[in-house]
């Protein structure tokens, strides 16, 4: 019963209660009213019955005086109009009756004689006897009989009093009610209607009305507080998940979830795991298990496809949530794709590699090209002396070749580095191919078949001429060594278009490109080795048979033209790769003409600063048999001193760029300070100049490469002179 009036509505409770409020009112009134009745009903007939006997006493002494029995009667009489009073009698004061009275209800006397004045009450009658005095002198009695009213004959007197309290109860309850219900009910109302429609449906917006400024105003206003905290806390909750899933779909993260109780859901863990490298499953089974066993986190990283060039890689980082039991309810975590990011890693170790290798290259380039450069020179004088065809005109001739051979590893080392001293122009990668074709022919072999299909119309593109044939050479070369029982070498061209760079991780730009693709039907690669085939000193032939640069040079000189290079191959299926060159700009450069030694020479005056003596005496004599006036200083600074030091003109500097004490290109600069239109040929075999490179390439700075023989020297001194000459003005 106490449960289900708990349960009842606000305003059924109040109405119960202002009802049984009610009852109890009107319990306790009639309690009261009867115990009213009970103490007093006597004392009060007592008290009417001696006020009526005062009365009549005060009329009937003259009547008893003047024994006037008629007017004792009729004063008798006037008690008619009491029902109350049963009867009525006149004494003398011998005891006689003087004058009497009946009433309607019957009353009885007894005619004897009253003994004493007094009360006395019988059932359901008060007796009552007073004596009549006339100056002091007792003259009679007066007996009056008082018929008590049983409970029935007051009955309806109480029940008028109940109903008069009954109405005035409903009405102080009715206007109870009412007080309670606009003060009490309606703002209690209203607050749990506001909270079943907040439950239905959630709508921060709503809000309570406030009636009054008392305990229930003050809830209510701490109700309508709470809701706008809460709506505050919901859009910064909001906008803070709009940042986490911004922040998510940035770092290319998902969130996941794999409830735990009783046991790991087999269904969400499989699903988890469904697209993971079956190599790598064990090593993320085991990290999920430490987690959920240790009640800790994990972090794992591993593939979701096969090894090759849809392979992708992600990072799964979790998070094991404990309950208020012990075990842990759920499994939360982020799974993040970290391809881009292992591809930027093996870019940067590629890069970190080319370093290595530049850094390898550049510090043996500058004096094993010196050395070249004296051992190519001085071979070039000794050919001059001896007659042709003899033995040691022949013998000499081969040291030339392998001396040429070595400068040419140099070169490849430094190519695939990128720090190759280039000189790009604008060439026709068609004409490039039909010039080399004979030559891959006796390369190649008989037992390979060549065919070459050269798109007509091919675009120019703008690459340094000898690396542009170094890069056919070695990829012809290469499909040669993949079919070493013969088969078919395809040459092709053709121009292509690109909207979007090549592959997700190459830098190239879309735009115009001469294609050139080189295909082999021969044994292909596995995608293993397609990975690493760009590596410089990765080979997959025998011991002795390959350096491992061939593509790798290809590679770093396709990338320094800020062209592309790829491979497509399959194990049986033979190998592709293709190089993109972007368009050039302007029409091809007519090839230069054949060296010879018997280049025309001049009178002019030459400073010569060269830091190696075997390069330094080269230069001299080449330069001096050819009728210059050379003046050579040993490095920079001295250089320096000797031109300050001549009142002569000095007509052309050469320079080596790499050298002690100060540079070639800061030797350059501080002597055109007081010569500005001295002209300057710079020679080296490496250099990290970046200024120097720019200008090289631009074609604005004329360079001598070494190794280089004397009748390029003698060839570029005089192009830098003719030109100097030219751009003079004449008076």
């Amino acid at each position: 019963m106490r449960r289900r009036f708990r349960d009842r509505p606000i305003r059924q409770k109040v109405a119960w209660i202002i009802l049984l409020a009610s009852v109890a009112g009107l319990a306790l009134a009639a309690g009261a009213v009867g115990t009213y009745e009970l103490t007093t009903f006597r004392p009060r007939a007592l008290r009417d019955v001696s006020t009526l006997a005062a009365i009549l006493q005060a009329n009937m002494v003259p009547a008893v005086l003047f024994n006037d029995t008629t007017a004792a009667r009729e004063n008798l009489a006037t008690l008619a109009s009491r029902r109350e009073i049963g009867a009525a009698a006149v004494y003398r004061r011998d005891g006689s009756v003087f004058a009497s009275y009946r009433g309607a209800g019957g009353g009885s006397l007894l005619h004897a004689p009253p003994a004493r004045a007094g009360a006395a009450f019988t059932e359901g009658l008060l007796l009552y006897t007073a004596p009549l005095a006339a100056d002091g002198q007792a003259v009679g009695w007066l007996r009056l009989q008082y018929v008590l009213p049983g409970f029935w004959d007051r009955l309806p007197q109480y029940g008028i009093m109940a109903l008069v309290v009954l109405i005035a109860l409903a009405g102080a309850a009715a206007m109870l009610l009412t007080v309670l219900g606009r003060s009490v009910t309606a703002p209690l109302l209203a607050l749990a209607d506001t909270t079943r429609r907040l439950t239905a449906r959630p709508d921060l917006t709503l809000r309570v009305p406030k009636h009054a400024d008392d305990e229930i105003g003050d809830l209510t206003g701490a109700f309508n507080q709470m809701l706008d905290a809460v709506q505050e806390r919901e859009v910064a909750l909001k906008e803070s998940e709009a940042r986490l899933r911004l922040a998510l779909a940035a770092a290319s993260m998902e969130t996941w979830i794999v409830p735990l109780e009783p046991a790991p859901s087999r269904g969400a863990l499989a699903d988890l795991l469904a697209n993971i490298h079956p190599d790598d499953r064990p090593a993320v089974e085991a990290a999920i298990a430490s987690a959920i066993r240790d009640r800790s986190g994990f972090e794992v990283e591993f593939r979701t496809a096969a090894s090759g060039a849809d392979e992708r890689h992600t990072a799964l980082r979790g998070q094991a949530y404990l309950g208020q039991d012990g075990r842990p309810p759920q499994l939360i975590g982020v799974a993040q794709d970290v391809t881009a990011r292992r591809r930027l890693e093996r870019q940067l170790l590629q890069a970190q590699k080319m370093e290595a290798i530049g850094n390898l290259a550049g510090g043996i380039a500058h004096d094993f090209n010196n050395l070249l450069t004296g051992m190519i020179g001085y071979i070039k004088f000794a050919q001059r002396a001896l007659q042709p065809g003899s033995q040691v005109r022949t013998d000499v001739d081969e040291v030339e070749r392998a001396a040429r051979r070595a400068a040419a590893l140099t070169s490849q080392l430094l190519s695939y580095a990128r720090r190759q001293m280039v000189m790009p122009t604008v060439v026709d990668l068609n004409e490039t191919v039909r010039a080399l074709e004979p030559l891959l022919r006796r390369l190649i072999g008989e037992d390979v078949a060549i065919a070459v299909e050269l798109a007509p119309a091919l675009w120019p593109t703008r690459i340094d001429p000898g690396q542009l044939e170094q890069v056919v050479v070695n990829l012809a070369v290469n499909a040669r060594d993949a079919m070493p029982s013969g088969g078919h070498l395809t040459i092709v061209t053709r121009n292509v278009t690109l909207t979007a760079p090549p592959a997700a991780d190459d830098p190239v730009a879309p735009g115009d490109f001469a294609e050139l693709a080189v295909s082999d039907d021969g044994s292909g690669m596995p995608p293993e080795v397609i990975s690493r085939i760009f590596e410089p000193f990765f080979t997959t032939k025998p011991a002795g048979q390959g350096t491992g640069l061939g593509l790798a040079v290809c590679y770093g000189i396709v990338r320094q033209a800020e062209g592309h290079i790829a491979v497509e191959s399959a194990v049986g299926r033979g190998t592709t790769i293709r190089v993109l060159l972007p368009r050039g700009a302007a029409a091809p450069v007519a090839p230069a003409a054949e060296e010879t030694d018997d280049d025309p020479g001049g009178h002019e005056t030459i400073l010569l600063a060269e830091d190696d003596a075997a390069v330094r005496t080269l230069a001299v004599r080449t330069l001096a048999e050819a009728g210059y006036t050379v003046l050579a200083a040993a490095d920079g600074a001295s250089a320096a001193a000797l031109a300050a030091g001549r009142n002569g003109s000095i007509d052309l500097l050469i320079a080596d760029v790499v050298m002690p004490d100060r540079n070639g290109r800061e030797l350059a600069d501080e002597l055109r300070r007081a010569r500005p239109s001295l002209p300057v040929v710079f020679m080296s075999g490496y250099t990290e100049d970046n200024v120097l490179r720019r200008g090289v390439l631009l074609g604005r700075t004329p360079f001598v490469p070494k190794p280089f023989t004397p009748g390029e020297l003698r060839r570029a001194v005089r192009a830098a002179l003719d030109a100097a000459h030219r751009s003079v003005p004449h008076a």
